[in-house]
């Protein structure tokens, strides 16, 4: 069974780093324990056993002073600015901006799981476009809340190939991550837009669907009897077409008859 704990990590960055740069392991392992505040291998091995919760034991075995800088690794920056632009691409193409990029960055929350060897960012941004000044002008900036997590292979980290990325609701009103919804669109297709519980109950700008309890913007929910809203998808089960109503007429006036 592969071991993740910070001491495993550190032997295989050494092992791989005596290899690059045709070291023998003993000065390999020398020279990343110093660069990760030991004194030496052994001190390392030492404090491993006695103190695992040591700060610098994460910079030896993670290669990062923290697991929040695991976010800032290459190859995850480009993976997450990657997804991010899939994830937001239907409202990239309303806007009249182009060339965006994450900005404002701020780790949240972050853990690295010695058991599983996964690590775990939760961060929030924006994701800033260049106006075009030649266009009307429209939203250019997206704010982005969202969670990676990452695997650490041949010492260098990646997205995990399983749920690797998940971009988390922010209501558009208020900004609080807690009890969002998201909004879909005219087709039912999600967007990028939520909105918290809080902020639906009093929004002039959305509502829900009496049926399918989905979230849609008001323009895209139509009124049915009882003052409530549908969808395009359920609208036409409030109603009956001609010969439905034709159909259910017919009973009432046969039960009237009995």
């Amino acid at each position: 069974m592969p071991n993740y704990t910070y001491l495993d990590l550190f032997k295989r960055r050494a092992k791989l780093f005596s290899q690059t740069k045709n070291l023998k392991l003993s000065v390999a392992q020398e020279q990343l324990a110093r660069e990760s505040g030991f004194t030496d291998f052994h001190e390392l091995q030492t404090v491993s056993k006695r103190s695992p919760g040591d700060p610098r034991l994460a910079k030896a075995g993670l290669g990062v002073t923290e697991p929040g800088d695991i976010l800032y690794e290459q190859k995850v920056y480009a993976a997450v600015e990657q997804e991010i632009e899939e994830a937001l691409a239907g409202e990239i193409a309303e806007t009249n901006a182009s060339n965006f990029t994450l900005e404002n960055l701020e780790v949240l929350e972050s853990n690295y799981c010695q058991r599983s060897g996964v690590g775990t960012v939760r961060f929030s941004g924006d994701y800033i476009g260049e106006q075009d000044s030649d266009r009307i002008y429209h939203d250019h900036s997206f704010p982005v809340h969202a969670e990676i997590r990452a695997r650490k292979s041949n010492d260098q980290w990646a997205l995990s190939d399983d749920e690797g990325f998940e971009i988390q609701g922010i209501c558009v009103d208020c900004e609080t991550v807690m009890n969002v919804s998201t909004v879909l669109d005219d087709s039912g297709e999600p967007t990028a837009r939520h909105i918290c519980d809080r902020c639906l109950e009093h929004s002039e700008s959305y509502g829900t669907c009496a049926l399918c309890s989905e979230v849609f913007e008001l323009k895209d929910l139509k009124p049915i009897p009882g003052g409530q809203l549908a969808c395009s998808e359920h609208i036409d089960d409030f109603y009956l077409d001609p010969e439905e109503e034709e159909g259910w007429e017919g009973n009432i006036e046969r039960g009237n008859d009995l």
